[in-house]
């Protein structure tokens, strides 16, 4: 969890939103979903309030869960108190804060810890706190196990995969030493036992359909969670055991290697295996950039790749020729890709100068674009392979649930549609492109509307709404950019004139300028009003 602290009244001086997801419409262009403009917010109304001593500690956005705080006073650690956590929606106190922590959320279920004081046999006292499952909402709400299990934040005691509860062990006795996992199905109030499989805690495990993924750095293993045998562990066929690179018997590049598993649909799976270095290395195939997230560092990798399909169904394996595959997205990983565009929506950087936040435009949940039955497959691609550089950039295809692939030409990376204009957006993950200004209609025609002009400027466009796209210019000669919104029709709406610009919503949008200090605007069509009472705008 993020330990930044937010305050639970908001008083909102200009408020914009950006929450395309929630108001798709339905087939409407092709293979990816069409959103709604959002109109304009004018103020804030207050829906639910806590005692003075509560605020928030962080919200989950797969779950629409706001996680609450507050300081309690405790004598048995060294600071003095501790931070005791609930749950509760905009409009309702789940649990007051109670937890000591709370470490997973899914739907009505929550993987908390409870505070609790331990005895040992010479009558001495510690803060230990205990782990278990509870429901924290809807009928029935409860606990659903004992809490007599001591915390161990050295491994995952508890974890949600797919529709269950898994435990190293078993959920009485979860040990890391265990060698094997044992899954409950928690879904009636109580925990069932279901099955085990024979993988310890090591392993990343996740279950797509009816098919487990247990996972590790260099190999993987496939089940059907439909296949228990009579000892209660799931049947392990030999072809769903995955080895990246069976020619390294001496697990000498372990420690180097990296596996990625994606799931398609109709059990089909993408396998990609990476062995890479920072160094140039006898056998690479690859060079690409690896960026961190949090800090935005990039670190050229050198790597020999390998990708292939895997059926779970027919536990055959099938290769794509040239795809060698980055990242998936589809309706499978929304938890994945709302936790990173919240994220990234949520990192506001402050000025130190000004006092003022810097804005960022929205990044996209790029499972929510796609539609139901499709996925966004991104691949390596070598545009300087003829010159002999393996220097690779990254672009996408579509997929069905069938594994076949669809190529959309004109598009470079995948393309939000809101009110029937498509633009290759803000991606979470990866890079904007540079060129003209242009989007694409609902049969994905790609129209240009301002040139990329060779030595002179050029253009990434981000975001079509309410009135035109916005879009980012670049000028060769000064290396300065800025921001401005150019109309389906190709005219500028608001010129290039700005530091930081967002969307239309209704008939404003906000910009801001560097002018002796950050100064914020308040623009229409036909005009731009300075705003002298901002601190912060954001989205997400």
């Amino acid at each position: 969890m993020k330990s930044k602290k937010f305050v639970v009244l908001f008083v909102v001086l200009v408020a914009m939103a950006c929450c395309l997801a929630a108001c798709t419409k339905k087939n409407e262009g092709l293979y990816f979903n069409n959103f709604v403009s959002q109109k304009q917010f004018s103020g804030a109304e207050q829906k639910l309030s806590f005692s003075e001593e509560v605020s928030v500690f962080s919200y989950d956005v797969e779950n629409d869960v706001f996680v609450t705080m507050r300081p309690v006073l405790n004598n048995y650690v060294d600071a003095g108190f501790v931070y005791l956590y609930g749950l509760a929606s905009a409009t309702e106190e789940y649990k007051a804060p109670m937890y000591h922590s709370v470490i997973s959320i899914n739907g009505d279920y929550a993987i908390v810890t409870k505070p609790a004081v331990v005895g040992d046999s010479e009558g001495n006292t510690k803060y230990t706190p205990t782990i278990g499952v509870v429901k924290f909402r809807g009928e029935n709400s409860g606990d659903l196990t004992g809490f007599m299990t001591a915390y161990n934040n050295m491994f995952n005691q508890f974890s949600f995969v797919g529709d269950y509860i898994a435990c190293p062990g078993t959920m009485d006795y979860p040990f890391s030493t265990a060698t094997f996992t044992t899954f409950y199905d928690y879904s009636q109030g109580v925990m069932l036992e279901e099955f085990r499989v024979r993988c310890d805690y090591r392993y990343e495990m996740a279950i797509y359909d009816k098919y487990l993924v247990a996972k590790l750095s260099d190999h993987a293993f496939f089940y059907d969670v439909t296949e228990i045998q009579t000892d209660g562990y799931l049947t392990y066929d030999p072809r769903g055991g995955y080895i990246a690179y069976p020619e390294d018997t001496e697990a000498e590049y372990s420690d180097n290697i990296e596996v990625d598993i994606f799931y398609i649909g109709n059990g089909w799976f993408s396998r990609t295996a990476r062995l890479k270095s920072t160094e140039e290395f006898s056998g690479y195939n690859i060079i690409y950039e690896d960026t961190n997230l949090a800090t935005g560092a990039s670190t050229l990798i050198y790597a020999n790749i390998r990708c292939d399909f895997y059926n779970a169904a027919t536990r055959s394996v099938t290769d794509k020729e040239w795809l060698i595959v980055d990242n998936v997205a589809n309706s499978y990983y929304t938890d994945y890709y709302a936790q990173i565009s919240s994220y990234l929506n949520n990192s506001v950087t402050f000025d130190e100068e000004t006092g003022i936040y810097d804005y960022s435009l929205p990044y996209m949940d790029v499972s929510a674009m796609v539609k139901e039955g499709y996925s966004i497959v991104y691949y390596y691609y070598f545009p300087y392979i003829d010159s002999g550089s393996y220097q690779s950039e990254i672009t996408f295809c579509i997929m069905d649930a069938n594994a076949d692939i669809i190529n959309l030409n004109d598009m470079l990376m995948p393309a939000v549609f809101v009110d029937g204009i498509g633009t290759e957006t803000s991606d979470p993950l990866y890079s904007q492109y540079y060129g003209s200004v242009h989007y694409f209609d609902k049969n994905l025609k790609k129209i240009e509307r301002l040139p990329n002009v060779d030595g002179a400027n050029t253009y990434a466009t981000f975001l079509y709404h309410g009135k035109g796209v916005v879009a980012e210019k670049t000028d060769y000669a000064t290396k300065s950019s800025k921001y401005g919104v150019v109309g389906t029709d190709g005219k500028i709406i608001v010129p290039f004139e700005y530091k930081e610009l967002t969307p239309f919503y209704g008939e404003y949008a906000l910009g801001s300028k560097a002018e002796g200090g950050k100064k914020w605007y308040r623009i229409t069509e036909n005009e731009a009003e300075e705003l002298s009472d901002v601190v912060s705008v954001r989205q997400g």
